[in-house]
């Protein structure tokens, strides 16, 4: 039963989102601008890890440029806007994630608006995972590469092998495809929490999650002996109106429940790098897409406290032996270098 403050919170946050809709986007100077499209107002924390990055990534490597965010809602207004306003020097950014597939039309029908109204601008869209069905004639995948044709400076960034590889093969010549690891990683785990000897669990209840007896069972058994909080990076109603000024706070206090955690078990991406960038161990479990499975073999298998779960038989000897471990120590891995490709295609 959704609580009436709920219903509240989430009226208030409809109303306000209409009510932005309506505004242009303001340039408050007269630096060259990246107009980053595609910020998430829903309580996945994923995604709005993701767009957190995002941004501080633009602050940390090209603080030269005025950058200007537009949210997934306002985006069919603020075209028309920018399509007055914007320079050959301006860059468009699509926000990351895991939308560039036949599941979220929305996304794709704003990536076609943009490719098409902008062909010789640059655009990158930050790393996302790419799957479509080529056999269904109704695939959004069609016309987004009928919308690409005439672009001269599109670059599109990958974060899984697969991904690249479909896009490399299917795209048209013209669009530059490139891999690197989820941009979320780059996210700077900066409070100071003190870590419990507890067990948080992010698990999935949606369409990706794969049916697997072995996690009820291991969390089951370990309830047993330590105390287990469940939790998720997704809540089902917006709990709060995202702005600028409180995206950093929410995924700063998401991010706290991880580094205040001895043990997350998830079968959630962000659920593994969030545990990533706060250095805290971990047993993932894989999907039903395997993006976790490819995010993991593609670049987290030398992270040591990071256990992906393709062999269940030691599960609960491995969990007893991290919980009872005092003396942990995990270092947090600087992959830096991994983005050079993306910092070098904002190098205008």
């Amino acid at each position: 039963m959704i609580k009436l403050e709920e219903q509240i919170r989430h009226l208030w946050y409809v109303i306000s989102e209409i009510r932005k809709s309506k505004r242009p986007i303001q340039s408050t100077s007269d630096k060259n601008r990246i107009f980053l499209f595609g910020i998430p107002k829903y309580m996945n924390y994923g995604d709005l890890g993701i767009a957190q990055a995002e941004k501080e990534f633009l602050h940390r490597y090209f603080p030269e440029k005025e950058l200007i965010s537009v949210s997934e809602s306002r985006t069919d207004v603020q075209l028309k806007y920018l399509k007055r306003v914007i320079s050959k020097t301006d860059i468009i950014a699509i926000s990351g994630g895991g939308n560039m597939n036949d599941l979220y039309p929305f996304q794709d029908e704003m990536r076609i608006k943009i490719f098409k109204m902008f062909p010789n601008n640059r655009i990158i869209s930050f790393p996302q995972s790419v799957a479509y069905n080529l056999s269904d004639t109704h695939s959004s995948f069609y016309n987004m590469i009928d919308s690409l044709k005439e672009n001269t400076e599109t670059f599109i960034f990958t974060r899984d092998k697969i991904s690249f590889n479909f896009v490399e093969k299917n795209f048209p010549t013209n669009v530059n495809v490139f891999l690197t690891p989820d941009i979320a990683l780059n996210l700077k785990n900066n409070e100071i929490v003190k870590r419990k000897n507890i067990i948080t669990t992010f698990l999935r209840k949606d369409s990706e999650k794969l049916e697997n007896k072995e996690i009820s069972q291991l969390v089951s058994k370990l309830d047993q002996d330590y105390i287990i909080k469940n939790s998720d990076t997704v809540e089902a109603m917006w709990m709060h109106v995202i702005t600028n000024k409180n995206l950093k706070k929410l995924v700063d206090n998401k991010l706290a429940e991880f580094s205040s955690s001895k043990l997350i078990i998830t079968d959630r991406l962000h659920g593994m790098i969030f545990s990533i960038v706060t250095g805290t161990s971990a047993i993932v479990f894989d999907n039903s897409n395997h993006k976790i499975k490819y995010a993991y073999e593609d670049w987290f298998t030398d992270i040591p406290y990071i256990y992906y779960a393709d062999n269940y038989s030691d599960l609960y000897k491995l969990s007893k032996n991290i919980m009872e471990d005092n003396n942990i120590k995990t270092k947090i891995p600087n992959l830096t270098k991994k983005y050079d490709s993306l910092i070098k295609a904002f190098t205008i």
